[in-house]
Order: C-alpha cells, then structure tokens, then sequence
C-alpha cells in the first residue's frame, strides 16, 4: 500500500473526516495529505503551524512533569473541527494529522491517528 492510499483510505473511512496529513512541523511542510476538494493550501500549511504549537506544547508539559519521554499525540478542537496529531519517537518532527467536524475527540480517533502514522512510517 502506498502511502497516499493509506491516507485516502483512512480519510473516506473515518465519518466527518475532511483531511489526513503527513507532515513535518519543523519545515513546516505537509508532505502527503488527502483532503476534499474545496481544501485550500493556506489550511495544510496551517496544519504544520499548528502541529508546531502543539507539540511544543506538549513538550513543555512533559519537561515540567519530568517524563522521561515526549507526549506523542495532541489535539486542538474548536467549533468548527477537531484536529488530532501524532509523532513518533523522540525528537521526531513528522506527524500525522486527522481533522475533522467531530464535537471532541475520543480514545478511538486517537488510537487511530497513531495507527495511521504508524501505517505511513512502515511505507516510507
């Protein structure tokens, strides 16, 4: 499986989901994504931004906490979608992005958004 299928995959497979990106939050550039078609670039290139804050973020929690290793997924929910993301590894910058007009995320999207990066780290 490609990788690109992977993310068309999950995105038409996941109810409400409108994108799935593979990205780098430290190039700020969204590698593969599938979306649909009204989608504009400004909103994948956001996605890195966001990505970003919200991995530093994370990091600075799990420094405040001393944890020995990073938080590796996040979210950002609004009224209008809910952003989940997850990295691998530490000092890893590329990410996973599921975004969709779910109210808030659950146990289940999470595990899924690491199963999709996951699933595209095994192709690449």
């Amino acid at each position: 499986m490609s990788v690109q299928s992977i993310l068309d995959s999950r995105r038409h497979g996941l109810v409400g989901c409108n994108i799935v990106a593979f990205g780098d939050y430290r190039s700020l550039l969204v590698l593969r994504s599938s979306h649909e078609p009204s989608i504009r670039r400004e909103t994948l290139d956001d996605l890195c931004s966001r990505a970003a804050s919200v991995f530093g973020r994370l990091d600075a929690i799990a420094l405040a906490k001393g944890l020995d290793q990073p938080i590796q997924t996040g979210a950002t929910v609004n009224r209008m979608n809910t952003m989940l993301f997850a990295r691998n590894g530490a000092g890893e910058s590329e990410f996973i992005c599921l975004a969709g007009a779910w109210p808030f995320p659950t146990p289940e999207t999470f595990e899924l958004t690491v199963h999709t990066l996951r699933d595209v780290e095994a192709c690449a």
